[in-house]
């Protein structure tokens, strides 16, 4: 989950745009943002579900694996933060987004949507 959040960094997600592509710089911007909201608020509730797990794992009760017996509590907090921080990455690309429309680019996903 760390890795997703260096791929919305660097955009590297695939996205489709058969019909944002058609759109002007204003409303793919609204998509965009759109696509923003959508992503902090799945990742937040997703990541803050994980952590609630990895906690209880933690106290409550402790889950090992069956040969090892390594905690997975330590992996839970990993993919809860991860997810945190894919979240907390995509508002970052808000300012792009926003200096796009005003500019009246296309998409910020290099030169437009895939």
């Amino acid at each position: 989950m760390l890795g997703l959040a260096y791929t919305e960094k660097v955009q590297g997600h695939i996205t489709v745009g058969l019909l944002v592509d058609q759109l002007s710089a204003r409303w793919q911007a609204a998509a965009d943002m759109l696509g923003v909201a959508l992503i902090f608020l799945a990742c937040g509730v997703i990541g803050w579900v994980t952590l609630e797990v990895a906690v209880e794992y933690a106290t409550t009760n402790p889950l090992s694996t069956d040969y090892l017996s390594i905690p997975l509590s330590p992996f839970k907090f990993i993919i809860g933060f991860g997810f945190w921080l894919w979240g907390l990455q995509a508002i970052l690309r808000i300012p792009t987004i926003l200096q796009n429309a005003r500019e009246g680019r296309v998409s910020v996903a290099s030169g437009g949507h895939a």
